[in-house]
């Protein structure tokens, strides 16, 4: 078999004839050789990868302050050139939507609903050809549409930035200069000390603390309400003459008491909220952590929405709780 020809025809496609043993026609479209050589570019420059873990409220002004930047560290190279912007926003029932400008991503991206993930790419060429890259991606601990338990999973939440380009030192200063700016989206400090109901350990000892007051106040209301042992023996003692005394013994032995199914129903009461307590507080404390948020056009307002119904939750119980811790110093203190 001879060597292989190729050449280029006129639709802007490669056709290699005789590839195969069977004399096949192959026909690789230029654009797909273009991806591969960026590719292999990509694998011989310089990259920088962080990730930054915690919740983030990426607003419209942080988002157009990152766009400046990274056009300045690109006209660092190559002066006179805009970087080629595509991003990406992803939604909890994994439909994407592109967009090419950055007034599209503030003004479209969160317009409908509130997107799981976003993530941006600026592209562009130095003055000497290579490649320079700059990628983003935003994702919040929004649960997809089929996770069933739909408890929001903090282990992904955070900000994942990746820079390549043709030197190195290039490529650290842009990575800190965008770094600098994603520190803007940080929630306020009040919220910091929640920040620990991200972690599954804490989350499991809390559940469990939650079911077992509930299975200690239980036992206790129950032993106060239908213990009634104490206060028979005090009505037997309250009588003044021996026959009376006995009496009242006999009074006591043959007073009704619950039913089998009934006392069995009390006695597995205390251990069935123990359960449910910590089955409810397993599922719901994740919530105490306040949630990530893309807020661009009309997500903003939605995100506002959401952080004055927690702020009254979370300082409403942080209040309930400070009012009950007082009235029972105050109340040890007058006793």
């Amino acid at each position: 078999m001879g060597a292989a020809e190729q050449h280029a025809n006129g639709g802007g496609e490669i056709d290699t004839l005789g590839a195969g043993r069977r004399g096949d026609s192959v026909v690789v479209p230029v654009e797909t050789l273009a991806d591969v050589f960026e590719e292999i570019a990509r694998q011989r420059l310089p990259r920088v990868s962080r990730f930054i873990s915690r919740p983030f409220n990426l607003d419209e002004e942080v988002l157009r302050t990152v766009h400046a930047r990274v056009g300045e560290r690109f006209a660092s190279l190559a002066p006179g050139q805009e970087p080629h912007l595509v991003a990406e926003s992803r939604y909890t029932d994994r439909s994407t939507e592109q967009f090419f400008s950055i007034e599209e991503v503030i003004q479209e991206a969160a317009a409908d609903r509130d997107p799981e993930a976003l993530g941006l790419q600026w592209t562009g060429l130095a003055a000497d050809g290579r490649l320079m890259n700059v990628e983003i991606e935003f994702t919040t601990e929004k649960p997809l549409d089929q996770n069933s338990s739909k408890i929001p999973n903090h282990a992904v939440t955070g900000m994942r930035l990746v820079v390549l380009g043709p030197s190195r030192p290039w490529v650290r200063e842009t990575a800190v200069a965008v770094e600098s700016l994603l520190a803007h989206t940080k929630l306020s400090g009040l919220y910091r000390p929640l920040l620990m109901f991200r972690s599954e350990m804490v989350n499991t000892i809390f559940a469990w603390c939650i079911g077992v007051t509930l299975f200690a106040l239980t036992s206790e209301l129950m032993g106060r309400m239908f213990d009634s042992g104490h206060d028979g023996l005090h009505r037997i003692l309250a009588g003044h003459t021996l026959s009376q005394r006995f009496e009242r013994y006999i009074l006591e032995i043959y007073r009704p008491g619950l039913g089998l199914l009934a006392g069995m129903a009390l006695f597995l009461l205390p251990y069935l909220l123990l359960w449910a307590g910590y089955l409810l507080a397993n599922r719901y404390v994740a919530s105490l952590v306040p949630r990530s948020s893309i807020s661009l056009g009309l997500g903003k307002r939605r995100y506002a929405d959401y952080m004055n119904v927690f702020r009254f939750v979370i300082f409403g119980i942080f209040a309930a709780v400070m009012i009950s811790v007082l009235a029972n110093l105050v109340t040890s203190l007058i006793s």
